[in-house]
């Protein structure tokens, strides 16, 4: 019945509020009643943080500091009052063992001697600063570099370790070390191994990040495929795709004098992200991405059908109200050229040059911890022009399309699940009409299941519903003809943090159209991919 109980200290007023939890920890009151960290909860005065191996437990305090108790660690919030201006507003946290990161907020702004962090044999206190202490209790055999004693990082601003016997100021990337109250603290030259252990400290935005942040991505995506040109480049999901659903799937697998053609496709990937924190949950971003995408024939050994080569240009912003409620917009750009193309004996399409312009926008808005909704609208114009050995089918050459998917994700309590659920509505208008159809209309939904066994991995099952009404011109009865196709596309996902800096990534996926029979087209499209990718934060 404890455990059920969201508040051990029902009565009095909550200090603060833990924003994220990973792996197991619990928070013991004063009065020694134990209950489970959860996201969302509340602490409060005198509250013990304990957490076991590969978790941690961050937190926000009223007067917006912020806490990250690391692994295997217990840490107690020993003193709080914070009355806005007044002078008597204080903080102490006292780390029994363990590490703890440490981000001022009014209180230390304001009156930096009334902030204090104590460790059995030293105290820390701080200039404005963003710190990390560690206690180490007990030896740790394979840390010889980390022997019993209290450490202080300095990661921005200025700090000092003191106790009774003397003072260590330390300025950014400096390290001091007291092996007891009566030994002399002393700056390291080398950074201990304690605090090169992973801390699993989720990146919170306009809270414990810096102002710009960085990351790289490659991804190396390969398969076989009933299709001619692969004109969808997927992210790492393998869901999201431009231009829109159906016109990916399109181009794969279209029969041309009444054979079907099959081909071997390799897709590269890298780009790189930059990250401005505006304030509070709000921030902008770029992204530059390098595309390269290569085809081969089943029938041509070696042979090209094309290679496409270009790159991507995303910009936009987040804007959080609060950490439950966010809205955003997002620019696209894309251009990419064929700088090969191999026919050998067919004559086969091959893209000379694409270009799409994209705008997309959403909402999120969290209703508890179990419980949000999300809305995205996609707005896409897209220009193209095929090499001079088209066929005879007549393609279009520009379209303009939007959707709107609306869903809600669901949070399980007992088990580390979380489920995904949408509805789709999406539609396309050609420019001129053709063989391939003047308009698409589209409609299905979308699930997701994350599921999370152990902390460093993250299974993933995506799969994709669709069922697509392209209207064609018939020129032997002068009218118009409307088909109903279905569009299935599974994925299947594993990630692997290494650490809070490096995400490993792989996906098996498997797309298939359904068509109706028509004279453009014939048979079912299928396409297979595999992916690898890897994304560093720096």
């Amino acid at each position: 019945m404890l455990y059920m109980l969201p508040l051990s200290g029902y009565g009095q007023t909550p200090i603060g509020k833990i924003l994220f939890v990973h792996g197991d920890a619990v928070v013991i009151s004063e009065d020694g009643i134990s209950r489970k960290a959860q996201k969302g909860h509340d602490v409060f005065l005198r509250d013990l943080v304990v957490t076991e191996k590969a978790a941690s437990v961050q937190i926000q305090m009223q007067d917006k500091s912020y806490f990250a108790v690391r692994p295997d660690s217990s840490v107690r919030l020993a003193r709080f009052s914070f009355n806005g201006q007044s002078k008597n507003n204080q903080v102490e946290t006292k780390v029994f063992k363990g590490g703890l990161r440490s981000i001022t907020g009014l209180i230390g702004q304001r009156n930096k001697k009334q902030f204090a962090i104590r460790t059995p044999v030293a105290t820390i206190g701080i200039r404005g600063t963003d710190l990390v202490v560690f206690h180490v209790a007990d030896k740790i055999e394979e840390m010889e570099n980390s022997p019993q004693g209290s450490y202080l990082l300095i990661q921005e601003g200025s700090g000092a370790l003191e106790n009774e016997s003397g003072t260590q100021v330390l300025k950014p990337n400096e390290v001091a070390y007291a092996s007891s109250a009566e030994d002399v603290p002393k700056p390291l030259e080398d950074l201990p191994d304690i605090f090169k252990q992973p801390s699993f400290e989720e990146s919170l935005i306009g809270i414990n990040s810096n102002r710009f942040t960085f990351s790289g991505q490659f991804y190396i995506t390969g398969g076989r495929s009933d299709q001619l040109i692969p004109v969808a480049w997927d992210d790492q999901e393998g869901i999201r795709m431009i231009p829109l659903f159906y016109h990916n799937a399109r181009y794969q697998g279209l029969a041309c004098s009444g054979s079907s053609f099959k081909s071997h496709f390799k897709h590269l990937n890298a780009d790189v992200r930059m990250n401005y924190h505006l304030s509070g949950y709000s921030y902008l971003f770029a992204e530059l991405s390098a595309l390269r995408q290569y085809v081969s024939p089943d029938n041509e050994g070696d042979a090209n059908l094309g290679r496409l080569a270009g790159n991507r240009l995303s910009v936009g912003g987040y804007y959080g109200v609060s950490p439950e409620a966010k809205a955003w917009v997002q620019l696209d750009y894309v251009i990419a050229n064929s700088d090969k193309a191999d026919t050998g004996t067919e004559a086969i399409l091959a893209l000379e040059e694409y270009q799409i312009s994209q705008l997309q926008a959403g909402a999120d808005i969290k209703l508890n911890e179990q419980i949000a909704f999300s809305g995205q609208f996609t707005r896409a114009e897209v220009d193209w022009e095929f090499m001079p050995f088209t066929p005879k089918l007549q393609l279009d050459n520009a379209y303009r399309s939007n959707s709107l998917e609306l869903g809600a994700r669901i949070s399980a309590q007992s088990v580390p699940v979380k489920l995904y659920t949408g509805l789709i509505a999406s539609h396309v208008h050609y420019d001129e009409s053709g063989d391939l159809g003047e308009k698409v209309r589209g409609y299905g939904g979308r699930g997701r299941l994350d599921f999370r066994p152990v902390s460093p991995v993250n299974l993933s099952m995506d799969l994709l519903l669709m069922r697509l009404s392209p209207r064609f011109n018939d020129e032997s009865d002068s009218g118009t003809m409307e088909y109903s196709d279905r569009l299935r596309q599974l994925t299947l996902g594993v990630q692997l943090d290494l650490n809070t800096n490096v995400q490993l990534s792989g996906s098996v996926s498997h797309r298939q159209l359904e068509l109706e029979p028509r004279s453009t087209f014939s048979g079912d499209l299928d396409a297979y991919s595999g992916q690898i990718g890897v994304k560093v934060m720096f």
